[in-house]
């Protein structure tokens, strides 16, 4: 996690208790960019909604900057770098950020960066100028129409147990403008993972149950949400509302504010595997913790406790397994509980088992080349396009294999099973 600047105590926010925090009161301060610019429709937000998040910053001991000045904002890489969080709240429509702001951008994103996306965040950059922020977000809201009737009553279903919905309810029903993804230059980026769901809004096929919320985890570390709700000014200024919540859980989810090693000092962290599972073995170099669990999952966010040690005299060494693990990689990490109750945690391992190895490489004579390794060898690949197409295939009959020809943009190349997906980018 990148290094975080430094903040005066927090207070507590109206409507909202300790009890309720996803970042846990954190002693580690943060800083978010509310980033609000607009140059198509304005939904007249920024200002409750920059409060809003003022708000939510004084209860999870984070500060806000809040700007709608594209070089204020994005004009210098290493301010940029000190975000936990970027923001982008009901902007709308193209050419917001030059050519070197949209550099600073993607390099704060292929830094572990993470972006939050409010609403109109899809009816930004819609004309595809710039496809790697299409990615970013996820989505294009589609035209004629663009969504439903501004205060559809509508109902949501949570899809999937994740910390970026732990507050919503369920069902969730909330008059919103529900925006539509299938027509007229809509899209659904195909590596997106929906947490909530609108119900059918109606008899056109666009109407359909679709994904209103939804996560994106990237290679590089860096994380992007977006939610379709927050269309009018009273999601905003209701201090104890649902919207609030969500928002909430999301933005901590994206900082994470967490240790990732322990106070006492970890001297030792391994992983390894025989017959009898996998097995995570430890040292701590002093201290006493009197608890320790091994969590683990086919990623981070399905992590479940697998094991527990939990001796009556401390424990400063030992070994956890792992007896039946799932046959694709799994992560692992330890939680520790010291003597005065304090938690922390280790860094995440991983175990693989036999995934393929797929990668996309340029050649010298700039042509981009698949390579896979031995147990790819047989698999069809297929490639999207960030508006969701299907734009090709490639039969893997090969280990290296030159991909076809393809316009410019950012794209996705998937193959079934475990394998995750390659993205690249053709210039």
């Amino acid at each position: 996690m990148k290094s975080l600047p430094l903040l005066a105590a927090a207070i507590l926010a109206p409507g909202l208790t300790p009890a309720q925090s996803p970042c846990g009161g954190s002693d580690a301060p943060f800083t978010v960019l509310h980033y609000t610019a607009t140059n198509g429709f304005d939904h007249n937000t920024r200002d409750v909604s920059a409060q809003l998040f003022r708000d939510l910053g004084a209860l999870d001991n984070f500060t806000v900057v809040d700007t709608d000045d594209a070089a204020a904002a994005f004009g210098d890489p290493t301010a940029l770098a000190d975000y936990a969080v970027v923001v982008f709240s009901n902007t709308s429509g193209n050419g917001l950020l030059d050519a070197g702001q949209q550099a600073n951008l993607e390099s704060y994103i292929a830094g572990g960066g993470t972006l939050l996306g409010i609403h109109a965040a899809t009816d930004t950059y819609r004309d595809r100028s710039w496809p790697f922020y299409n990615d970013l977000v996820g989505g294009i809201v589609q035209t004629s129409p663009n969504h439903t009737a501004a205060g559809y009553s509508g109902v949501m279903d949570k899809l999937r147990d994740h910390p970026t919905v732990a507050s919503v309810p369920v069902p969730w029903a909330k008059d919103e403008e529900y925006y539509y993804w299938e027509r007229n230059g809509g899209q659904l980026d195909p590596d997106i993972v929906p947490v909530l769901e609108v119900r059918s809004t109606g008899t056109q096929s666009y109407d359909a149950p679709r994904p209103m919320s939804w996560y994106q985890t990237f290679p590089s570390g860096a994380r992007s949400f977006y939610t379709a709700l927050g269309h009018a000014r009273g999601n905003y200024t209701d201090p104890d509302n649902d919207f609030r919540r969500h928002l909430r859980d999301a933005l901590c989810w994206l900082a994470e504010v967490r240790p990732v090693a322990l106070a006492v000092g970890l001297s030792e962290l391994s992983l390894s595997a025989d017959a009898a599972g996998q097995h995570i073995h430890w040292r701590v170099a002093s201290g006493e913790p009197v608890g320790v669990e091994l969590y683990g999952g086919p990623t981070e966010e399905a992590a479940d406790v697998l094991a527990r040690a939990d001796p009556a005299g401390g424990l400063l060494a030992g070994t956890l397994t792992d007896p039946t693990p799932a046959a694709d990689t799994r992560l692992y990490r330890l939680r520790f509980v010291e003597a005065d109750g304090e938690v922390t945690w280790s860094d995440w391992l991983a175990a693989d088992y036999g995934r393929a190895s797929l990668s996309v490489t340029a050649a010298l004579d700039g042509a981009l080349v698949v390579t896979a390794d031995a147990p790819a060898l047989g698999r069809e690949a297929r490639i999207f396009s960030v508006d969701g197409r299907e734009v090709g295939r490639l039969n893997l009959t090969q280990p290296r294999q030159r991909l076809p020809s393809l316009t410019p943009g950012y794209y996705v190349l998937r193959v079934d099973g475990p394998q995750p997906p390659v993205r690249f980018v053709v210039r």
